[in-house]
C-alpha cells in the first residue's frame, strides 16, 4: 500500500509539472500523466478497452440512384457520383478521444467514427457523412477506419492532423492532393471528390496568444491559399479537377466553458484557458475572434471567388455557427463530449455528422446553422437529387418542404447519458491528486503575466445570406 501511494506521488508530481510547463500545453504529455495515474490505480490499459463507449447509429431507408452518366457539373451533383470522400482538419475530425470513457484511452484517435470521414460499419451502427453516402454509392472510397494517426494505413484520405491551426491547412491540401495523384485507384480526373475542411478550434483557443498566426486576418489568409491551391493550383500543380469541397464555419469554442466538473476545469485550463478558464474578458476576445473568423469566411466563399469553374466549388456549411453546448436537466449534458470535456464523443459526432449531411440537401440561403438534436437526415429525391451549391439553390422554392429518410436513432446504440468525465482514481490518490493539482494550477497562472487585448465586440455576420 506504501509503495502505492508513493508511486501515486510521484505521478502527480509529474502532473503538475506539466501542468506547470508551458511548452507542454499543447502536447500529448498532459494526457499521458493523467492516464498513467489511472493506470496506477489498478485500471490497466487491457481493462480500460473494455469500456469504449459505443457510437451511435441511425435508421436511414433512403433511394436515390446516382446519375444516369457521370455530371461533368458540380452543381448537377448526386450524393452517389460522389467516388472518393477526403478530409483535412484538426483533433475532431481525427476523432480524438471518440469513444473513450477514461482518459487512458483518451489520446485514441478514433478515425472510423469521425464525423466527416468515418467508415467503420455501417449508418446504422455509425452515423457519419461516409456511411450516408454509402447508401447511395457503397463503392464509394476513402473513408477512415478504426484508430490511427493521419500518416496511418488506416486513415487513408483523411488527413487531419490534432492540433493543427489554420496555418496547418495548406501544407494538409497539399499533401492530399500528392496522395490523390499518386493513388492507382483513384481516377484523379475523371472521379468526383468530396473534401470536408473544419479549422480553427486550436487558433481560438490561442488568440489571447497575441499570436499573428491566430488574427482574423492571417486565420482566413491560410484558408484562402488552401481553397486557391485547389480552385486555380500553382506553378507546380493545376486546378483539382471534380471537386466539391464542404467548408465548415467554426464553432465559437468559448461556450466549451459551460462543461463543467473538476477534470473538465483542469483539462480546459490547459487546452484551452483562454476560452474557459481564463475569464469573461478572456471569453469575449474568443468570442470576437470567432465572430471574425465566420465573418471572413462567409465573405470569401459567398463572393463567387470559387464558382468560376464547372467542376469546382465551395460550399459554406454554416451549422455549427448557432450550436449550443447540449443540456440535460438544465446542465452541459457531457455524454456528446469525450473525458477532457473539450473533444466530442461519438454521440456529439454523429450529432454533428447529421447536422453537416442536412446542410449538404439544404439551399444556400435555407441550411441550418446549428445542431437540431434529434432531427431527421434528409432524403434527396428526384424532385431535389443534387448537393446544393451557391449556383444551384436559386432555382429552389424556398419553400418547398426538404423530405427525411430516418426512421428515428437506434437507441440501442445511444451511449449511456453519464458523465464520463470522472477520472477513475483511488479514494486516496484522488484527494492528493485534487491539491496537487490545484496547487499547479496557481503556478502556471503565476507564470501568466501577459494582459489581456481588449477588442471592441463586433456585429456577429449573417449566418447564411439568402440569395
Amino acid at each position: 500500500m506504501a509503495a502505492r501511494t508513493m508511486l501515486c506521488a510521484l505521478l502527480l508530481l509529474q502532473v503538475a509539472g506539466t501542468l506547470a510547463d508551458e511548452h507542454s500545453v499543447y502536447g500529448n504529455e498532459f494526457y499521458s500523466k493523467l492516464a498513467d495515474l489511472e493506470i496506477a490505480a489498478n485500471m490497466t490499459d487491457k481493462q480500460a478497452s473494455h469500456h469504449l463507449l459505443p457510437p451511435v447509429g441511425t435508421q436511414y431507408e433512403c433511394n436515390l440512384p446516382s446519375s444516369p452518366d457521370v455530371p461533368t457539373s458540380v452543381h448537377q451533383l448526386r450524393p452517389g457520383d460522389i467516388k472518393w470522400v477526403t478530409g483535412v482538419g484538426d483533433s475532431i475530425t481525427a476523432a480524438f478521444g471518440a469513444k473513450s470513457s477514461t482518459i487512458i484511452t483518451i489520446q485514441t484517435e478514433y478515425r472510423g467514427i469521425a464525423w466527416s470521414m468515418g467508415g467503420d460499419d455501417t449508418i446504422e451502427k455509425v452515423t457519419t457523412v461516409p456511411n450516408f453516402m454509402k447508401k447511395f454509392n457503397p463503392q464509394v472510397q476513402g473513408w477512415s477506419i478504426k484508430t490511427g494517426k493521419a500518416t496511418s494505413a488506416n486513415s487513408r484520405y483523411n488527413r487531419a492532423i490534432s492540433g493543427a491551426i489554420a496555418k496547418d491547412i495548406p501544407g494538409q491540401v497539399r499533401g492530399l492532393v500528392e496522395k490523390m495523384k499518386a493513388d492507382p485507384e483513384l481516377d484523379y480526373e475523371n472521379d468526383w471528390k468530396l473534401l470536408t475542411i473544419w479549422i480553427g478550434g486550436n487558433d481560438l483557443c490561442r488568440v489571447c496568444k497575441n499570436d499573428p498566426d491566430h488574427n482574423p486576418e492571417n486565420y482566413i489568409l491560410y484558408v484562402q491559399q488552401a481553397l486557391d491551391y485547389l480552385h486555380i493550383g500553382d506553378g507546380e500543380s493545376g486546378p483539382v479537377p471534380r471537386l466539391f469541397v464542404n467548408m465548415v464555419q467554426i464553432l465559437d469554442v468559448s461556450r466549451l466553458s459551460e462543461v463543467s466538473g473538476i477534470l473538465c476545469s483542469i483539462v480546459h485550463f490547459v487546452a484551452c484557458s483562454c476560452a474557459t478558464t481564463d475569464g469573461e474578458s478572456a471569453r469575449e476576445k474568443v468570442r470576437v475572434a470567432a465572430l471574425e473568423y465566420q465573418r471572413l469566411t462567409n465573405d470569401l466563399v459567398m463572393g463567387g471567388r470559387y464558382d468560376t469553374r464547372d467542376d469546382f466549388t465551395v460550399v459554406l456549411q454554416p451549422f455549427f455557427i448557432e450550436t449550443q453546448v447540449p443540456k440535460k436537466d438544465g446542465k452541459a449534458d457531457t455524454s456528446f463530449f469525450a473525458p477532457d470535456c473539450f473533444h466530442f464523443s461519438g454521440k456529439g459526432h454523429a450529432a454533428s455528422a447529421v447536422a453537416l449531411w442536412n446542410n449538404m440537401l439544404q439551399p444556400v440561403g435555407l441550411k441550418s446553422v446549428e445542431w437540431n438534436l434529434g432531427e431527421e437526415p434528409i432524403c434527396p429525391n428526384e424532385a431535389q437529387p443534387y448537393l446544393f451549391t451557391r449556383l444551384n439553390s436559386p432555382a429552389i422554392s424556398s419553400n418547398v418542404q426538404l423530405s427525411s429518410g430516418a426512421t428515428g436513432n437506434d437507441p440501442a446504440a445511444q451511449p449511456l447519458s453519464t458523465n464520463t468525465t470522472k477520472i477513475a482514481v483511488a479514494s486516496g490518490c484522488a484527494s492528493l491528486a485534487l491539491v496537487t493539482m490545484v496547487a499547479a494550477l496557481f503556478i502556471v497562472k503565476r507564470k501568466k503575466t501577459a494582459a489581456l487585448t481588449e477588442r471592441t465586440p463586433l456585429v456577429p455576420p449573417a449566418a447564411e445570406p439568402n440569395v
